[in-house]
């Protein structure tokens, strides 16, 4: 599997028609609604499934193109967030990452919230266990949620394990297909 060269677009409001963007290949682009920059923008903006691309090129170095606000909150570019949640044993106060112990499990109650179980114990949220979350400086309470990109190496050895599976899942389908042409041959 070939890896991903992108070209980031930081795009700025000029005004609700306009966009001055900035390239990773150092262009400076005006994009209006009108203009083939915009096309480009919007082809971007199509559904597709996660981890895909959709073969959106920046016209000046060929790379797949990602536009991205570099006055938002996480800064731009490519990011994924998971969740870290955490619960507490009020009977021992000691607070543990929900999946770092084998007998954690997360399950949906029919109300639709998660509840927390210990199959060992046999005791959970509403018992002796309870959520612990993050404060920050407008609410309390908060799922930490762990930054991930292709930079993290989880994320890479995670990546490195698909692509060998990748490749074994092709080269045992050409083998197959040659077995069946030898077959077909012998036939």
């Amino acid at each position: 599997m070939a890896k991903v060269e992108w070209c980031y677009w930081a795009v700025f409001y000029l005004d609700e028609n306009k966009r001055n963007c900035l390239t990773d290949c150092k262009k400076e682009v005006i994009m209006t609604r009108t203009n083939k920059y915009w096309k480009l923008y919007k082809a971007t903006l199509e559904p597709h499934l996660s981890g895909t691309i959709l073969g959106v090129k920046c016209p000046f170095c060929g790379k797949e193109l990602e536009f991205y606000d570099p006055n938002s909150d996480w800064g731009g570019r490519r990011m994924y967030k998971l969740p870290i949640i955490k619960v507490k044993d009020k009977s021992t106060n000691q607070i543990h990452i929900v999946g770092s112990d084998s007998h954690d499990q997360l399950y949906i109650n029919e109300n639709g919230t998660i509840s927390y179980y210990n199959l060992q114990n046999g005791e959970g949220t509403g018992g002796d266990y309870e959520f612990v979350g993050v404060d920050n400086e407008y609410e309390e309470g908060l799922i930490e949620m762990e930054d991930i990109t292709k930079d993290n190496p989880i994320i890479k050895e995670l990546s490195n394990k698909l692509e060998e599976l990748e490749k074994l899942y092709y080269k045992v389908l050409f083998e197959n297909i040659e077995l069946k042409k030898n077959k077909a041959n012998n036939l």
